[in-house]
């Protein structure tokens, strides 16, 4: 095979044209990595955090609040409540994110390219939109999720300039962010594409 890398069995292979062969297992390795990392930091256990109590007073508080996050915010511990939140989030939206790709690349080598497309929209469109979110501004990002989660973080009540924005902002904050410079760059297209 030509085309290919030689990260997957050949026979996987046969429904997607072999022009593109090395381009499918290069999704595959960048799949494979992401999820190596998420792995990696599910096993370090940097979703712990941990916080002393005041005497007995919050002792108590913290048995009567009806959970951990409400004794947080009336405690004056709003810093604890969103690391952990945001841990759990990000956690849980590449896991989200990895399961949605993998499924959409099988799709793609059983030649059921309607349901690979339909199962890359999600991660694409709403995954993808929250994690840049989460780079460009962590605090208004919790701060809406903590209000109304339900009208404010739905891509729809978001406008297709503030979209722009969010991708803007994560791009800047990105160490080595001139990769997202030039104008066939995937995060400019995708803009495009939200913006039409």
């Amino acid at each position: 095979m030509r085309h290919a890398i030689g990260l997957i069995d050949p026979e996987r292979m046969a429904n997607i044209p072999p022009q593109f062969h090395s381009h499918h297992e290069f999704c595959f390795h960048l799949y494979d990595n992401i999820g190596a990392m998420l792995a990696e930091l599910e096993g370090a256990d940097l979703r712990r955090f941990s916080f002393n109590l005041e005497g007995e007073d919050e002792v108590e508080a913290l048995r009567k609040s009806p959970d951990v996050m409400d004794f947080l915010a009336k405690s004056g511990r709003m810093d604890i409540a969103q690391k952990s939140t945001v841990s759990e989030l990000n956690l849980a939206l590449y896991a989200d994110l990895l399961h949605f790709l993998f499924e959409s690349l099988r799709a793609l080598e059983k030649g059921k390219f309607t349901v690979a497309y339909a199962a890359l929209r999600k991660p694409l469109q709403e995954n993808l939109l929250y994690a840049a979110w989460l780079v460009a501004d962590e605090d208004e990002f919790f701060k809406r999720m903590k209000d109304d989660p339900a009208d404010k973080l739905t891509r729809s009540g978001l406008s297709p300039d503030e979209h722009k924005e969010i991708f803007r902002k994560a791009i800047e904050r990105i160490e080595h962010s001139g990769s997202f410079k030039t104008k066939t760059s995937c995060m400019t297209l995708y803009t495009i594409r939200i913006a039409t």
